[in-house]
C-alpha cells in the first residue's frame, strides 16, 4: 500500500498477512512500525516508509517527507495484491486527514525581522538609485 502525491511515493505497508487493517492510522509519532504489528493492525502505526516494493520504489521515507507539499495536489492511495494465493479483499474506506501545525512564535518573529530587514535594505538601494 502506497500513498502517492504528484510523483512523491511513501510506502505505508507491504507484505502484511492476516485480516489486514481495521481502523488503522498511519502516524510518524506512533510507537511502532506497522511491520512489527500483527493482524488486524488496529490502532496507530508508523508507515514502513523504507523498503523496495515489487511495484514502486518509495521516494520519501516518512509522512514528514510530505510536509510543505500543497494539500490541493493529486493524492492517490495505491493498493497492490502481490501474493499468488488468489485471496481477494476489499478496501471499504480510506480517509486522508491533512492538518496544519502552527508555526512557533519565535519562528514567526525571526521571519518578521528578516522581512523587515530586507525591506529596509531594498528601500536603501532604491533611494540610492533614484
Amino acid at each position: 500500500m502506497y500513498l502517492c502525491y504528484n510523483g512523491e511515493i511513501l510506502l505505508l505497508a507491504e507484505g502484511l498477512t492476516g485480516d489486514q487493517m481495521t481502523n488503522t492510522l498511519f502516524d510518524d509519532a506512533a510507537p511502532d512500525p506497522i511491520d512489527l504489528g500483527s493482524a488486524p493492525y488496529t490502532g496507530s502505526f508508523q508507515p514502513q516508509g523504507t523498503g523496495f516494493g515489487l511495484i514502486e520504489t518509495p521516494t520519501i521515507t516518512t509522512l514528514a517527507g510530505l510536509n510543505g507539499l500543497d494539500p490541493n495536489g493529486t493524492w492517490t492511495l495505491r493498493v497492490y495484491d502481490t501474493l499468488p494465493d488468489s485471496r481477494v479483499g476489499a478496501l471499504e474506506s480510506a480517509t486522508l486527514n491533512i492538518t496544519s501545525v502552527p508555526v512557533p512564535p519565535q519562528v514567526l518573529g525571526t521571519l518578521l525581522v528578516g522581512v523587515i530587514g530586507a525591506a529596509k535594505q531594498w528601500r536603501k538601494q532604491r533611494t540610492k538609485t533614484s
